[in-house]
């Protein structure tokens, strides 16, 4: 080999070893910027460790985050890496409260924190409308409307909540439930709002019979007494569609659906039930099998055959409830005071699915609901309130001293204490915030388009506060 063919093969190896060191430090930053991204970094003791992240959305939006002390430089809505651990974060905004909390990071995991709202400093009380014997007052899920309830529940104002000037309509149920005139009758009672199209199921209730019927807010025309249309009598009734237009029956122990549109029953889906609760077309139910054993069960519309849960005691008592958070199924189970939480399909095999709570509530709750578009299951007894957080897996148990908890939005509640003054809290007991004074106890309140609070004063009068702008 002469000198220039030495002098070219050094020349070939240079740039093969230089392209190559290149590639290795291309692949190094691409692993390295893909570690960062992902909260990855390098402790004071050599070890590589992964950040959890914090996703913040608060309303109003624009408000300056402190996280331990520290205030960052830019202002919600944001996302942050954080250590794992616990955090103190606190939010702030010229004319608001200062909303705080300490979340608890886990590494390679997102803390979803999606419901702060800070109220305005300064706000004026306004007087929307002035009642006479004010039965009862009833939101929409949207919380967009209110039903007010007179004259022994038989009159009814709709109160438009989202406008900045409420409209108001009234009806009058007599034209559905035609027999509210006679004097043995007791009272009208809502039951559930149907989540699209504004209809609402209720019963009405006389000495000796109670009637079905559900009535369409936005066209009262077609209204239909269940009852007397159908000439069936319903232990219980349950909307299965978001519309109410597909009604789950309870008639003399046997489950049917039921259709208004095509002013249909279908056959028997299930005999032998004493009680359900549902979820869409998912059945929680308690009942009988063939041998007579009471048990907690599942059924679905189409299935051949219920799955029974769990089997249960003569005399034992039954509350449930299920949601939806980020695509996975969470259902509640509550025996008398020992409640369980499932991820998953309860009809399922054991291992398809997880029950992440078992435990007990130490009382008997009457009534179990879901908030939190998924998040929150609540269970309560009169001043006895629990909150089971899906998102940190954390329950909150408290007792009021006086009161009963009003839920403003998926997030917050309310409560009217001792002394008149409206308290609202966050779900979790955080954030406690006296809003308004001589407030009645025992209606609804409403955060209402994320801006306007509404409740009825000791007067009876219905006003409302402007808490965000």
């Amino acid at each position: 080999m002469n000198e220039a063919q030495k002098r070219r093969k050094a020349r070939a190896i240079k740039v093969i070893l230089t392209e190559f060191f290149m590639v290795l430090t291309v692949i190094a930053l691409i692993v390295t910027l893909t570690l960062v991204v992902m909260g990855y970094k390098i402790t004071s003791d050599g070890m590589l460790e992964q950040d959890g992240f914090l996703q913040i959305r608060t309303s109003p939006t624009g408000a300056s985050v402190t996280i331990d002390g520290d205030t960052l430089m830019t202002r919600t809505n944001l996302s942050r890496a954080l250590s794992s651990g616990e955090h103190e974060v606190s939010f702030s905004k010229d004319g608001y409260d200062t909303w705080t909390k300490t979340v608890l990071i886990t590494s390679g995991l997102t803390y979803r924190l999606n419901y702060p709202r800070m109220f305005l400093n300064e706000r004026k009380e306004e007087k929307i409308v002035e009642f006479d014997n004010l039965d009862f007052v009833s939101i929409s899920p949207k919380r967009d409307l209110m039903i007010a309830a007179t004259d022994q529940t038989k009159k009814w104002q709709i109160i438009n909540l989202d406008d900045d000037q409420p409209t108001v309509k009234s009806i009058d149920l007599s034209g559905v439930l035609p027999d509210i005139s006679k004097g043995d009758f007791g009272r009208v009672k809502v039951v559930e709002w149907s989540k699209e199209k504004n209809k609402v199921l209720v019963t009405a209730e006389w000495v000796t019979k109670r009637e079905w019927a559900i009535i369409d807010i936005e066209n009262f025309e077609y209204s239909k007494n269940l009852t007397t249309e159908f000439g069936m009598q319903f232990s219980d009734i349950k909307m299965e569609n978001t519309t109410g237009e597909q009604l789950l029956v309870l008639e003399n122990g046997n489950l049917r659906k039921l259709d208004i549109t095509a002013a249909e029953v279908s056959r028997i889906l299930h005999n032998k039930v004493e009680s359900f609760n549902n979820f869409g077309p998912d059945v929680i139910y308690v009942g009988r099998d063939k041998d007579g054993e009471r048990h907690v069960g599942f059924y679905r519309e189409g299935d051949r055959d219920s799955t029974v849960i769990m089997p249960l005691e003569d005399g034992a008592t039954v509350k449930s409830a299920t949601g939806e958070y980020f695509g996975d199924k969470y259902t509640a189970i509550i025996v008398n005071d020992t409640i369980k939480i499932y991820r998953g399909n309860v009809s399922a095999k054991k291992d398809k699915n997880v029950v992440l709570v078992d435990e007990n509530l130490e009382f008997i709750p009457n009534e179990v609901t879901v908030h939190g578009e998924g998040e929150l299951i609540a269970v309560k007894n009169g001043k006895q309130y629990s909150v089971y957080d899906v998102e940190t897996n954390k329950f909150t148990k408290y007792e009021l001293e006086n009161g009963e908890i009003e839920w403003i939005n998926d997030y917050m509640f309310s409560f009217v204490d001792s002394e008149g003054n409206l308290v609202i809290e966050d779900f979790d007991k955080g954030n406690r915030r006296e809003f308004a004074k001589s407030v009645a106890s025992g209606f609804e309140v409403s955060l209402t388009s994320d801006k306007w609070i509404y409740y009825i004063s000791s007067k009876n009068n219905l006003m409302r506060q402007r808490a965000i702008e």
